[in-house]
């Protein structure tokens, strides 16, 4: 199986990764490596892009129920709507918690940072 990579570059740069070569300072894995760290931060650069949206159905109530069938049916339907929208709420308070931790997280390793300094 082969793999395809579509790398874009300029012309400078080429020239600037064939002198490194030449000269001898990096070599092709490190050259590999740098382009996959780069791809990689600019993939997740745009991580959350869209905020998310509940796929729930919302029901429409009737203008009337010709059989207790259709009133029974429109009843498991917002329940349906509601455990499905509270599933998302829940969801995404657990992704917000998570993402308030790594900010503390990251302002502690910042202020143990700066006393070191």
């Amino acid at each position: 199986m082969k793999l395809l990579w579509i790398i874009t570059i300029n012309n400078k740069q080429e020239k600037q990764i064939k002198g490194l070569l030449m000269k001898g300072f990096i070599k092709l894995s490190q050259i590999i490596l740098l382009i996959s760290l780069q791809m990689g931060i600019s993939l997740s650069s745009h991580a959350d892009l869209y905020e998310p949206i509940p796929q729930c159905y919302q029901p429409t109530k009737p203008l009337w129920f010709a059989t207790s069938y259709y009133k029974q049916r429109y009843e498991q339907d917002i329940d349906d709507y509601k455990n499905c929208m509270t599933t998302f709420i829940k969801k995404q308070k657990r992704a917000a918690a998570k993402h308030t931790e790594a900010a503390k997280m990251a302002l502690k390793s910042w202020n143990e940072f700066v006393k070191e300094q």
